[in-house]
């Protein structure tokens, strides 16, 4: 088996061409994939790019000449930046050169449809007969396209950090879909228990997470008013009142600043800058604009405090901050759903399980594991040893593996039954 993974140089792993010229945040979510099968001998990779896509898209962007050209540039030099030998790699512009009894597409959904909704033609790689694991991050922008594009493509498996098909978002646009791949988020290094004492811990729930308003319409047309994370809204609403027993470090991405707005302090530089540079030039030249959620340290918070809580999308994906956060030692608050479930964690056993969308239930359990330090210290040690026994890079990657290897000898024994 192959795993051949679409537009690596633009998917969320690290830094992307455009993040380092820009000098902008990189989204590593998914980092693993570099380390654990692109750089690993363990496993066979090779690349496929379509000549859509580029990483200065997302910036409003676009190089409408020679584009598989400029994408395959962009990809040595995206290799290059992560030290990955591209004479190891083989590289497709087209899927006529795959085999589909042994290689399968890996793609985030996102990445293929977006905003700009890029014609089904202009892809080609529906025209793969094999299977393509299309991962649905963020799949709520763009989602009617998305929808439509995986309709065209004869073996889809779809994957996400829980089974989505337990969601009713995702089923009023994918119906009759019975599961999704679970790949859950992987614990990177650097989130560790630096705290041996934990009754030394702050005796309070630390509240993390950002909220932004959804721009999709479909979103609208579904939910309408109804926030993308409601309880991280209730508890930024209520944080004053709530101060006894949450912490809240939740920012609203809603208030930023608007960067073209000139203000009377402006120097003329600025000012200047303002007016005629584009948004993505503007962020690293206008001063004290960034999000508080990156100015301090979350691991050193997740130390801090015996409990903490990083409210769920209503769309029915978790936060990779709730894996994070255990990895430190603190007892995670999440809702008793089938997202935590599914990927092995017992409600009040591995984490602290609270009603879903009810604050007063929420205040409750916190309140409760207030009085009860032991109970508390005793959920959160299972929490730890459970995330670092089983979300480790090593072991999230071998279980995708082996998942996509039984779904690739299925469709060949099928294709063999045919014929």
């Amino acid at each position: 088996m192959r795993l051949v993974i679409a537009n690596p140089h633009i998917q969320p792993f690290s830094h992307t061409v455009a993040s380092i010229v820009f000098r902008r945040r990189s989204i590593d979510k998914y980092r693993y994939f570099i380390d654990e099968f692109i750089q690993s001998s363990k496993y066979k990779t090779a690349f496929y790019i379509d000549g859509t896509r580029s990483s200065f898209n997302t910036l409003g962007i676009r190089f409408q000449i020679f584009p598989k050209l400029f994408t395959y540039i962009e990809l040595l030099i995206w290799m290059g930046i992560h030290r990955i030998n591209p004479f190891h790699h083989a590289v497709y512009f087209s899927t006529k050169r795959l085999h589909p009894n042994s290689d399968i597409i890996f793609n985030f959904s996102n990445s293929t449809i977006d905003g700009e909704q890029v014609p089904i033609n202009s892809l080609e790689m529906h025209r793969f007969q094999g299977i393509i694991a299309t991962h649905l991050s963020h799949y709520f922008i763009g989602t009617k396209a998305i929808t439509a594009y995986l309709k065209t493509l004869p073996h889809n498996l779809l994957v996400a950090e829980s089974n989505l098909a337990n969601n009713q978002f995702f089923q009023h646009y994918m119906p009759n879909l019975q599961k999704t791949h679970i790949l859950p988020f992987v614990v990177k290094p650097r989130y560790r228990n630096n705290t041996n004492v934990f009754k030394s811990r702050i005796n309070k729930c630390f509240a993390v997470g950002t909220l932004f308003e959804p721009k999709s319409q479909e979103y609208k047309d579904f939910f309408g008013n109804t926030p993308f994370h409601p309880m991280r809204q209730a508890i930024y609403s209520n944080q004053d009142k709530l101060k006894n027993v949450i912490d809240s470090f939740i920012t609203s991405l809603n208030k930023t600043i608007d960067l073209k707005q000139i203000h009377p302090e402006d120097s003329l530089t600025i000012r200047l800058a303002k007016r005629y540079l584009p948004y993505v030039l503007l962020e690293n030249l206008v001063p004290n604009h960034k999000n508080t959620y990156f100015s301090f340290d979350i691991v050193a918070k997740y130390n801090a405090y015996r409990m903490f809580i990083s409210p769920e999308e209503i769309i029915g994906l978790p936060s990779i901050n709730a894996i994070e956060g255990m990895a430190c030692g603190a007892a995670f608050i999440g809702i008793d759903h089938p997202m935590y479930i599914d990927i092995g964690l017992i409600p009040n056993v591995h984490y602290i399980a609270y009603k879903n969308q009810n604050l007063e239930d929420l205040v409750q359990r916190i309140q409760y594991y207030q009085q009860y330090p032991e109970e508390c210290e005793k959920i959160a040690q299972a929490g730890y040893q459970f995330v670092s026994s089983n979300f480790t890079p090593e072991a999230v990657a071998k279980r995708l593996w082996e998942s996509l290897g039984l779904e690739l000898s299925d469709l060949n024994v099928g294709l063999n039954t045919r014929t």
